[in-house]
């Protein structure tokens, strides 16, 4: 219908408050009002109608629920106009999963906050506010809002994120610590987000995300020097990966491995082998072959590739625990000193990483007999770096040893924290296990009262700001780019129901809260 006087009159919006039945009934047989024209600013074939596409046709059914006023540019649903209980809504309003996690804060009392941002696939900037905190003896991690962030800067940031803790009701007085990367608008100490948030909580804690410490030191170390370089360059010419050390891992398999589960490398070997020569491939293809055969029977790029795979399988445990839900803090710091100091003293076992790689090149050398132009290559690489006279061995193998020494190992230290070794604890000993404890016997009530609060106040502090990251990974399977236009309102009780599914209401609940939104139905849907 085109837009009237008759349809812009108000009086057809007006709730029908304490009618009788029958008078809701005509209040919702005249709508619904969807008028069209050039005062929509709205494509109304989408707005007022639902296609659904199968096999056999595509039928476009009416949305006859939807109402729009053109006077105050509202939509609205008329079966909740005209039955739900709380007038002041347009809709019927649901059950808020954020506040049963905003009321466990507030029963927990101190709180730390996880904060990132992202840009999502409509090119809007989100801001991930996550919280930890410790409930009923077990270290909880949620996801609260996710909020379209209109400025950057650590003010505008800070006001978001306050204006957020107020609705839930939640006293930023009680923050403890906080954790995000190192970006100057977060980390900053004048101007950040943490120098505000110290405005509200002098004494919190911040720490610089390790996980993304630990990313940022693996960064650095791929590309200190050019033989790094130029492997993981290979790699990415190989094939596509999701990361190095996934790369390293499938040609080489592992330095661990036994000899005859090393045949992956020998089959990368003869496929650029065939492409490279036997005139199945393009020019421009079956040359690039050839060039990544000839670098990947480089003696340099394999003694390179062990370095990096050793290098990985200390670094690979730490990152993956710095990944995992709930990690105590304390472990996670010692684990990164632990992956400081050992890198730190791992220039000392090049020579064994060198033999290795010495050892699988003959071996594959033996294996590979038919790959005769490939592994002549091999065998003038490894005449040019290893000298079979003892004198010269040494010599060389020193100088490999401080060019990895010296280019790929000194920059750790400054990235780890300070304190002792990281020891592996058993369960028994750990500290969630034991605050499990003191819950579970009521210790914390008079025997261990301090100890107990000591626990929580160490177990509540965040280390790592993986949490957001994880609901980043919700958004972008939520918001996609065929659902690039939904709206914040929309997208944030997404978002709780996928992240936070457990403290979503059984469905007995989902329908008490419907049912009680108006006396019809819940006469009709509660016994």
């Amino acid at each position: 219908m085109g837009v009237n006087s008759d349809i812009m009159n108000t009086g057809y919006f007006i709730s029908p408050s304490n009618m009788p039945t029958n008078v809701k009934i005509d209040f919702v047989n005249n709508h619904p009002i969807q008028p069209t024209g050039p005062l929509i600013f709205f494509d109304p074939s989408k707005t007022y109608y639902r296609s659904i596409e199968n096999k056999d046709n595509r039928e476009v059914i009416q949305r006859k629920w939807l109402s729009y006023n053109v006077s105050n540019n509202n939509m609205y649903c008329s079966i909740c106009m005209a039955f739900a209980t709380n007038r002041s809504v347009n809709w019927v309003t649901g059950i808020p999963v954020n506040k049963k996690i905003a009321d466990e804060v507030i029963n927990a009392k101190i709180f730390s906050l996880e904060i990132d941002s992202t840009q999502d696939v409509s090119v809007m900037d989100q801001l991930s506010l996550c919280i930890r905190y410790v409930y009923k003896g077990e270290v909880q991690e949620r996801f609260l809002n996710m909020l379209e962030v209109k400025s950057s800067t650590g003010e505008e940031q800070y006001k978001l994120v306050k204006k957020s803790l107020e609705s839930l009701s939640i006293d930023l007085k009680n923050l403890i610590s906080e954790s995000f990367d190192g970006a100057a608008n977060m980390s900053g100490q004048y101007s950040g987000l943490q120098a505000h948030l110290k405005k509200d909580s002098p004494k919190s804690i911040f720490t610089h995300c390790h996980a993304h410490v630990l990313n940022l030191i693996i960064g650095d170390i791929t590309n200190c020097c050019i033989p790094a370089q130029n492997v993981f360059e290979y790699c990415q010419q190989t094939a596509v990966w999701n990361s190095k050390d996934i790369a390293l891992q499938a040609i080489f398999h592992s330095v661990t491995e036994e000899n005859n589960k090393r045949d992956r490398y020998l089959c990368l070997l003869e496929l650029l082998h065939t492409i490279g020569f036997d005139g199945i491939a393009d020019g421009g293809t079956a040359a690039e072959a050839r060039n990544l055969l000839e670098k990947w029977t480089s003696f340099e790029i394999i003694l390179t590739a062990f370095t990096y795979i050793h290098i990985f399988s200390k670094a690979t445990p730490v990152s993956k625990y710095l990944q995992t839900k709930c990690l105590d803090y304390l472990a996670a710091w010692n684990q990164i000193v632990s992956f400081g100091n050992e890198i730190k003293n791992m220039s000392n076992e090049f020579d064994k990483i060198y033999e290795q790689a010495k050892n699988f090149t003959e071996i594959m050398e033996i294996k590979t007999e038919k790959f005769a132009t490939s592994y002549d290559m091999v065998s003038k690489s490894l005449e040019g770096e290893i000298k079979f006279d003892d004198s010269e061995e040494s010599e060389v193998t020193d100088e490999d040893d401080n060019l990895y020494k010296n280019q790929t190992m000194t920059d750790i230290p400054k990235y780890s924290p300070k304190p002792n070794e990281y020891k592996n604890s058993t369960c028994s000993k750990c500290m969630p296990c034991v605050m499990k404890l003191f819950y579970k016997y009521n210790f914390h009530t008079a025997a261990f009262t301090n100890l107990f609060l000591a626990y929580k106040f160490i177990l509540t502090l965040s280390c790592t700001q993986v949490h957001c990251e994880r609901s980043f990974s919700k958004l972008k399977i939520i918001k996609t780019r065929l659902r690039s236009s939904i709206s914040q309102e929309l997208l944030e009780p997404l978002l709780l129901i996928s992240i936070e599914s457990d403290k979503v209401s059984d469905l007995e609940e989902i329908i008490s809260c419907y049912a009680h939104s108006s006396t019809e139905l819940k006469k009709l849907l509660v016994y």
